[in-house]
């Protein structure tokens, strides 16, 4: 029999697949974990919305949180078309009496140990008159977008 009769080329093919078959069992156990991993971060659930008013102390992911002040409400209207949807700022103060005070906008993060802290939503809308709102009606959502990292807490 020839090297290349079919006999041979079975006996080839029997070979190969024998040969692959423990770089194939390799990538099976290394490609587990990041399936495992990847199933595990879309199965997670949404970060938690906190809410406060003017003057209220929240706890954000550990953070103390308290507005202080609306620097500027400067939203569309309801029911109005606008060109530009306006912004909220909003000053709060991070920690207890003597935190630090830092202002926020409505839509925009800021980096935070093991996250990001944003203004999430901000309550009543603008009503159709324009006219201001005052600062007992508003309500502020705050939400905590962790980055990911496993944090140790107390040490």
């Amino acid at each position: 029999m020839s090297p290349h009769s079919n006999g041979d080329r079975r006996s080839e093919t029997v070979q190969g697949r024998s040969g692959n078959l423990p770089a194939m069992k390799t990538a099976a156990i290394l490609l587990v974990p990041i399936a495992l991993t990847a199933t595990l971060a879309s199965a997670a659930p949404p970060p938690r919305t906190v809410t406060a008013r003017i003057g209220e102390t929240v706890h954000v992911h550990g953070v103390r949180l308290r507005p202080i002040e609306v620097l500027e409400d400067s939203r569309c209207p309801q029911n109005v078309s606008c060109v530009w949807a306006g912004r909220v700022r909003l000053s709060v103060r991070l920690g207890g009496a003597s935190g630090q005070t830092r202002e926020m906008v409505l839509g925009k993060p800021i980096p935070m140990p093991g996250g990001t802290l944003q203004l999430a939503a901000v309550l009543p809308p603008r009503g159709v008159q324009n006219r201001p709102i005052p600062p007992s009606a508003y309500r502020f959502g705050f939400i905590f977008q962790s980055d990911g990292r496993i944090e140790l807490i107390g040490e």
